[in-house]
């Protein structure tokens, strides 16, 4: 029999999610013929039991049993072009070595008390920095670049410079190690080498708690530092007790820049992948169009519409931040066209009466003061541009 369709409605989020005794699955893959949810739990068996039941929009779901925080998971995916591996699109967090498996990771962090607010539009004084070279203490003894602690530690030299907000390069997870981040493939976990690992996190615990001990507030154990999820949001969490706002760089308009087999490319493993040039239609989340060694987004379909919003909206909800910097939006515009636009005032309409005082800044090539008109005019709806 297939997975049991306890705890699935139509309002079942996307992703793994733990409930009762075990977690539902839930992913889009309209055009695959089944899909499993496999992991640790079941020792990555795709058999009966682990197949998920679809829907008529193209979503497979079900629950299984037995699932427990920090197991790994991945889906079998078999298409009418092949089947294999494939991870979350939604995935929270993912495990080393490469081809990742996914983590699935309940929100326990131990956020504290503020009396922070996100500033007012002019009280912005933005650090603009990329986690993985802003400060480096363990490339000489393990070529270990920069990471979420690195940063943190920082906070009070950043918060004596007057800054009130950082602004992140891509944190999401890219398939190299060093990137500037623009090549993301992995939307809803932050990139791996950005943490640090649990056999040096004794390293950094006692440092990270003086931060807090400064501030008047109780420590943090080892074990809530544990992962990149937990670790950006140490930095968030420490960055408002010190007064600054945080705010993430997104790339909508885009994705990859290199995929791999096991990424959302060519997700529900339709013909094409391997063609030269590939079936770009085929790739369900992507169009014919390159753009910076990647594909850009089929913003035609609703589902890739509302993929790129709820990941918008996770990041504020999940990680408490501040607001999102986007990504040369005149890509969305120019190739994504006709679809590009609305994307755009949808997004906006969205986290606007989601987290009204939040700063929506967007990258826009050449003068178009529609950018940031309201959408009730025409405009895109976003807060800033250059």
């Amino acid at each position: 029999m297939p997975a049991s369709l306890e705890y699935i409605t139509d309002q079942t989020p996307l992703g793994a999610h733990l409930i009762g005794s075990g977690a539902t699955f839930r992913v889009w893959a309209p055009h695959a013929l089944a899909v499993h949810a496999c992991g640790d739990f079941n020792n990555f068996q795709h058999e009966a039991d682990s197949l998920l039941t679809v829907d008529d929009r193209g979503y497979w779901r079900g629950f299984i049993p037995g699932v427990r925080n920090g197991q790994r998971y991945k889906f079998w995916v078999v298409g009418l072009g092949s089947e294999g591996w494939k991870r979350d699109p939604l995935a929270r967090e993912l495990a080393t070595p490469y081809p990742s498996d996914c983590i699935i990771r309940q929100s326990d962090f131990p956020w504290h008390p503020t009396t922070f607010k996100t500033p007012a539009f002019a009280e912005w004084i933005i650090y603009q920095l990329h986690v993985g070279v802003f400060d480096t203490p363990n490339w000489e003894t393990r070529r270990k670049g920069g990471t979420f602690l690195d940063v943190a530690l920082k906070l009070p030299y950043l918060s004596a410079l007057g800054v009130t907000a950082l602004q992140l390069l891509p944190i999401q997870e890219f398939q190299s190690t060093f990137s500037l981040g623009y090549n993301g493939t992995d939307y809803f976990s932050p990139e791996m080498d950005f943490a640090i690992e649990d056999a040096h996190l004794a390293e950094y615990l006692s440092r990270i708690n003086q931060l807090l001990v400064d501030q008047g507030q109780p420590v943090y154990q080892e074990n809530d530092l544990r992962g990149e999820m937990n670790q950006l949001k140490a930095l968030v969490d420490l960055s408002h007790l010190y007064g600054m706002a945080v705010m993430l760089d997104v790339v909508y308009n885009h994705a990859g820049g290199g995929f791999g087999d096991e990424s959302i490319y060519f997700f529900d493993r339709q013909p094409g992948q391997n063609d030269q040039p590939p079936q770009y239609r085929n790739s369900l989340y992507f169009t014919e169009i390159g753009h910076a060694g990647g594909q850009v987004f089929d913003f035609s379909k609703d589902q890739v519409r509302e993929f790129l919003i709820g990941n918008a909206t996770f990041l504020l909800d999940e990680y408490r931040i501040d607001g999102l910097r986007y990504d040369q939006v005149s890509v969305i515009d120019h190739d994504g066209k006709p679809h590009g636009w609305r994307f755009c005032q949808e997004l906006t309409d969205v986290l606007h009466g989601h987290r009204p005082g939040a700063l929506h800044h967007a990258e826009y090539w050449g003068v178009n003061p529609s950018v940031v008109t309201p959408t009730a005019q025409g405009g895109a709806g976003f807060d800033t541009t250059p």
